[in-house]
């Protein structure tokens, strides 16, 4: 029975730690075979209808003045996708003005029309990269504009979930989401880890819940309970009903917009308390901090006793909070501001942590939506939106506008300039069930090992209860001059009692109360419980190990202070530059093409090639224009297959202007270099920034 692999896993089994038992069990990964298989089309009577189609095409623009042909046709499972090669001298129009005359011709509801993209061009220069072989023979044959053209099928398909797993195409991803099939039919797969947050938006029934639960069942289906904890937000109370009691949960599904703003709070505590423990054991995230091993964190830890040593954790999972409907959580907390805030914290600080979210909302034009998308969901998913101007505030251009509905939509993912068209993955009720029934057949939940509980008292930032402000031990004692005689005293006898503090050192009830709140702000004892005297939770041992701690001078001696030595760090890379060449050379071939291509007339001069991007120097004949330049940027980013180009109007110390390029293939900066380069000396406090667009260093 073939099985579904989690990463770094063949044949579908792992060990796995058990809740609350302490030893391992052998986990299975759900079948293939309680999905259910994808849907075979008629691939010769699709050909058929897309050659007839492809002839509407060329008619319809033939009518409107446009001379051309469609070279190639692909066939996707919402859509098919032709390229419309343009004649020399036939006219050339934005392709939004087109749309509607070809929609009627097809007869269709929409047509997406995407122009002025010279892809030839970059295709064959691709090519010739993969290949070695490229020249200017070769470029020069395929500088045609093209219009790619897509237009929705009479007959969708729906994308099954088996069909992706199937595929193969998650290997080596840590968090993989399937999100469905692209226009041309190859599967869309997304690394969560990578994003590191996303959000889906569109209107009622475009498919919002559909693309979610996709994500939610990739998750179950590739990882370990060990490996990954959800928490699920569903103000809906059914869209995620089906996932309850698995083992991936942290909690419950909640479904009160009350305790979800407390579960957030309380991650914001967890991911707190994380960036802490990596603080400690020298590690940036929770990847390098898994492979360390027991045996390492405890020696960088050094715990004074078994008992600390059982309170660190030895895995971090990776946590991924899904919220089914954003506005919902606003609009249950409008008088409290920071509802939402807590989301902004969890986006901005949670990558490190390895805490994740997947959001969708149906306003993406609300306040607080539009200020994470500014800020940190570089990722989004744009399923059928109510006006063009909704698509340009979620993607930076129309489009979604267009899309059909019912799981077409269209993905952003940083990294990669291109908006994605595709047909989200369907999973129906009975896959769900399925999926759920064997996890917990496997893997039942005996304790929730990051159990969440929302105690009663004050709320504050989105509704949670904070608990009391921790006073260090070093500096309590500094509050007042009988701190260490109390804590003796309660540590002596068990019980954090403001009676016994007033018998033993003749106090009042004032200054005796006081000193049990601060006692227990230092950590010394437990919580209230009502009218009991609070409990002692440290030892005298501990007590006077913590006293010996703070009386160490806090200033220790450095005169034979050594520093660090070279060896401890990383190699530079060797052949950066000699691989870069070749890719260098090319693209200023083709930048040389696409200007001319364009009508702006100009000679490169000059190629710095830097760690991340190369910077061509343009030598632009007289009469060309910078604003021209500058209005082709995206054009330029799309026949380079690069996220964008940016256009530097005024060069220091030069005439030229400046196109700067990211690089293909980026080298990773090496402190040793910089520090071997000799440009700290006579600097006070240097700062080894990294490399400029030259590959010089950058000391301040």
């Amino acid at each position: 029975m073939d099985q579904m692999h989690g990463r770094g896993q063949k044949d579908g089994r792992g060990q796995m730690d058990a809740s609350g038992g302490g030893g391992k069990i052998e986990y299975q990964f759900p079948p293939l075979d309680v999905l259910r298989d994808p849907e075979v089309g008629d691939a010769a009577r699709q050909e058929a209808f897309g050659r007839a189609q492809a002839d509407a095409l060329t008619t319809a623009l033939a009518g409107a003045g446009i001379r051309g042909r469609v070279t190639s046709i692909d066939h996707g499972p919402l859509s098919s996708r032709y390229t419309f090669e343009l004649e020399a001298k036939s006219p050339r129009p934005r392709g939004e003005s087109l749309a509607p005359q070809l929609a009627a011709a097809l007869r269709v509801s929409d047509v997406r029309v995407l122009s002025g993209v010279a892809s030839g061009e970059a295709v064959g220069v691709m090519r010739g990269m993969a290949t070695g072989t490229t020249t200017a023979t070769a470029t020069a044959t395929t500088t045609a504009t093209t219009y790619i053209i897509e237009v929705p099928c009479t007959r969708r398909r729906k994308v099954r979930l088996k069909q992706l797993l199937s595929s193969g195409c998650h290997a080596g991803m840590a968090l993989p989401m399937f999100m469905g099939l692209d226009a041309e039919g190859e599967p869309l797969v997304l690394d969560l880890a990578e994003m590191p947050h996303l959000l889906v938006a569109g209107t009622t029934g475009s498919g919002k819940s559909m693309c979610v639960n996709a994500i939610i069942m990739s998750l179950l289906c590739t990882k370990r309970p060990d490996e990954i904890k959800l928490l699920l937000i569903d103000s809906k109370h059914v869209e995620m009903a089906q996932f309850e009691g698995v083992g991936h949960l942290a909690c419950p599904v909640v479904t009160h917009m009350n305790r979800a703003a407390a579960v957030l709070d309380w991650l914001v505590h967890k991911i707190d308390e994380r960036l802490n423990t990596l603080r400690s054991v020298g590690v940036r995230n929770i990847a390098a901090y898994n492979q360390l091993g027991d045996a390492e964190i405890r020696r960088r830890l050094a715990p004074i006793d078994d008992a600390e040593w059982a309170r660190i954790p030895k895995q971090m999972p990776a946590m991924v909070v899904v919220i089914d409907e954003l506005t919902d959580l606003a609009s249950a907390h409008d008088t409290d501001p920071d509802a939402l805030s807590l989301v902004s914290t969890i986006a901005m600080r949670g990558r490190a942590a390895g805490v994740h979210l997947v959001l969708s909302t149906q306003a993406s034009q609300a306040a607080g939506v539009r200020s994470l998308l500014k800020s940190s969901i570089p990722c989004r998913v744009a399923c059928k939106m109510v006006s063009a101007t909704e698509s340009r505030r979620l993607l930076g251009e129309p489009g979604a506008e267009l899309l059909v509905g019912d799981g077409d939509m269209l993905v952003v993912a940083p990294g990669d300039p291109r908006v994605r068209r595709c047909q989200g993955t369907f999973v129906d009720d009975d896959e769900a069930l399925g999926v759920v029934k064997h996890i917990r057949s496997v893997a039942p939940v005996v304790q929730p090992p990051l159990s969440i509980r929302v105690a009663p008292g004050p709320a504050h930032a989105g509704g949670g209860s904070r608990p009391a402000e921790k006073v260090d031990a070093s500096y309590a004692h500094l509050q007042d001059e009988l701190f260490d005689r109390a804590a003796e005293i309660l540590i002596e006898s068990g019980r954090g009692s403001v009676s016994l503090l007033q018998r033993r050192l003749a106090i009042g009830y004032g200054r005796a109360s006081r000193l049990v709140d601060l006692i227990g702000q230092a950590g010394l004892l437990g919580e209230h419980k009502g009218a009991v005297a609070r409990e002692v939770v440290v030892t005298m041992e501990e007590w006077k190990r913590m006293k010996a701690m703070r009386e160490q001078p806090r200033t220790p001696d450095y005169s034979r202070y050594q520093f660090p030595t070279l060896d401890l760090l990383d190699e530079p890379e060797g052949n950066y530059s000699e691989r870069m060449a070749t890719i260098v050379q090319e693209q200023a071939l083709l930048l040389t093409e696409t200007l001319e291509l364009y009508g702006i007339k100009g000679e490169i001069s000059e190629m710095e090639c830097g760690p991340v991007v190369t910077v061509y120097s343009v030598e632009l004949e007289a009469g060309a224009r910078v604003a021209r330049l500058e209005a082709i940027a995206k054009d330029l980013a799309r026949v380079l297959r690069a996220p964008n180009v940016r256009i530097i109007p005024n060069m220091a110390g030069r005439t030229a202007i400046g196109i700067e390029v990211p690089n293909k293939h980026k080298e990773r900066v090496r402190l040793k270099e910089l520090m071997s380069s000799g440009h700290a000396a006579m600097m006070a406090l240097p700062m080894f920034m990294g490399k400029d667009s030259a590959g010089d260093p950058l000391v301040l």
